[in-house]
């Protein structure tokens, strides 16, 4: 009834949809939205992340957003939007072979979650588009893809206790002993749940809760930090983030000079309520200018390296260079299997 209306909690993923965009969410248009494109990137998000997507709510977009925008919401709060041009498509192709191709008014274009090149053209040449093979990125994509690139950046805040609580359950069915010896015995839910969002913050998939809870297990007794318990889940889960970073069996790295990883073991500070990095801002501003200038030598077509360091500082360094490196990764030596072949690329040191 309209009370349970008001008192409902917040949508927790949202698609706001202007009222040009309206008809994605109507007929067959509405269709692919929410039968095929957003269950596919729900697929998609749990199996990269073990994240569940919950429920993408469509609705009509407030009135600031033009009629032609769409915006994507988090906890009822916009966290990105665009503008759609609805007399042109975007392709997947760079300008140069558009104009080999000979479609016309091909404009270079860039869209979040899409890393190709990526020109717009005008739906009258979507047809020589199509029979060239180029694919098309259609509105309902467009959208899709928007929004998984944000889901994925923020997906740890899909992670809560309830969810947490959820996950516990579906494993107990295969392994009671297990999640009986360590929630609540060892570890709270509370904690749990504090590790595993650490996890899916940095990108390492919780799909493997029984590892996680092994690791607990063996570290829950004596240790109630919940981010050195997170860096020994992550020792834990070594095969898997050796396969996710090094599939191929070779690791491009950054190494830190061993004056940087002093400077930030000193920086650290512990205190009952749990540790944190307490750095000068002068200091961090010429570390995070260090591994800048290591990355920018670097060819720009290939992918990042990551920063290997030690587990003790892992965590800081990482919260050092998230925010302007924010697809950085950082990895600790106990976090690699012992077949990986470790290549470094250079050693990060301040001038």
């Amino acid at each position: 009834d309209e009370r349970d209306d008001e008192l409902a909690p917040a949508a927790l993923v949202a698609v706001e949809l202007g009222a040009e965009l309206l008809v994605l969410a109507e007929g067959a248009a509405g269709a692919r939205l929410m039968g095929e494109l957003i269950p596919g990137l729900r697929e998609m998000l749990h199996g990269e992340l073990g994240v569940v997507l919950p429920g993408v709510h469509v609705r009509a977009a407030a009135p600031d957003v033009p009629p032609s925008g769409y915006r994507v919401l988090l906890g009822e709060v916009p966290m990105a939007g665009a503008l759609v041009d609805l007399e042109r498509v975007l392709v997947v192709c760079d300008p140069a072979q558009a104009a080999q191709l000979g479609l016309e008014d091909a404009r270079p274009a860039e869209a979040p979650g899409v890393s190709a090149a990526l020109v717009s053209i005008p739906l009258a040449q979507v047809d020589k588009a199509q029979q060239n093979g180029l694919p098309l990125i259609d509105t309902p994509t467009r959208v899709t893809l928007h929004l998984g690139h944000i889901v994925r950046r923020y997906a740890f805040e899909l992670v809560g206790i309830q969810e947490t609580q959820q996950l516990l359950d579906h494993l107990e069915r295969t392994h009671p002993a297990l999640v009986g010896e360590v929630v609540p015995k060892l570890v709270t839910i509370q904690t749990l749940t504090d590790v595993l969002r650490r996890l899916v913050e940095e990108g390492v998939s919780i799909r493997n809760l029984r590892d996680i809870l092994q690791a607990l297990a063996e570290h829950g007794g004596t240790e109630a930090d919940p981010v050195v318990l997170t860096e020994h889940v992550r020792t834990a889960l070594r095969r898997q983030l050796s396969y996710a970073f090094a599939p191929s069996g070779a690791l491009r790295v950054l190494v830190l000079d061993p004056v940087i990883e002093d400077t930030v073991r000193e920086s650290i500070q512990r205190t009952d309520k749990g540790s944190y990095l307490a750095m000068e801002p002068e200091l961090s501003h010429d570390i995070i200018a260090a591994i800048g200038r290591e990355l920018s030598a670097l060819p720009s077509d290939e992918p990042l390296p990551v920063v290997l360091t030690n587990m003790e500082i892992r965590r800081y360094v990482r919260r050092l260079v998230e925010l302007e490196l924010p697809d950085l990764a950082v990895l600790s030596y106990g976090e690699l299997e012992p077949t990986v072949q470790v290549q470094p690329l250079a050693r990060v040191a301040v001038a």
